[in-house]
């Protein structure tokens, strides 16, 4: 299970992303303040571009029953001792189920890396196309009471936001009190949650 919390930083319909970018750098882009201390104090460590592509059947089963399949698209750069990029391109396969009850976004969530000819089989089986996805993606990794990764999104048409995110450990309640008490601790309570999906934004 996952927990989430998407926090709106801009939003802007006809936001662009760049052609090209120094992928170790997210200066090019206007932060809030708060977010750029935020950056210097927890320093991403990775740095994703995204393209996602959601799939559903022609009647839209999993929309309607709030579930996710997405084809993600993207390229992996990280950083070596010496600061070195590597770069990686992959593609993922991922289920995400209803969402629960939580003042958070709280779902089971399945991703594992695929071959993208498995597509055609989804294909074959009736499974269409209906929303594209495109952002960058910084990522900080963060050990406290509980493990967190800040997520520093600027997506196509849409703009930037903030996802933080947590791994369920242990009992929903006690986990989602550390998660709040992060938040607070980080002054990131101050921004309105978005609980809704990219593609819902967008669509």
């Amino acid at each position: 299970m996952e927990l989430e919390a998407k926090f709106e930083l801009l939003k802007k319909s006809d936001f662009k992303l760049p052609e090209k970018i120094a992928f170790y750098e997210t200066g090019f882009f206007a932060w809030p303040l708060e977010i750029a201390n935020l950056q210097e104090k927890y320093p991403p460590e990775i740095f994703l571009v995204q393209h996602d592509i959601y799939h559903d059947d022609d009647k839209a089963a999993l929309k309607n029953n709030d579930r996710v399949l997405r084809n993600r698209r993207e390229t992996l750069f990280t950083f070596n001792e010496k600061n070195e990029a590597q770069k990686k391109t992959r593609n993922l396969i991922t289920y995400k189920g209803g969402r629960q009850k939580s003042k958070y976004k709280l779902r089971e969530e399945i991703e594992f890396e695929i071959n993208p000819l498995i597509w055609n089989v989804f294909d074959n089986l009736g499974f269409q196309k209906t929303m594209s996805v495109k952002k960058f993606r910084w990522i900080s990794r963060i050990q406290k009471e509980i493990d967190v990764s800040l997520c520093f999104d600027l997506v196509e048409n849409l703009g930037a936001y903030l996802e933080v995110e947590t791994a369920l450990t242990e009992d929903t309640a006690n986990h989602e009190e550390k998660f709040t008490r992060f938040l607070k601790e980080e002054n990131l309570t101050r921004y309105k949650i978005e609980k809704e999906p990219y593609t819902r934004l967008l669509s």
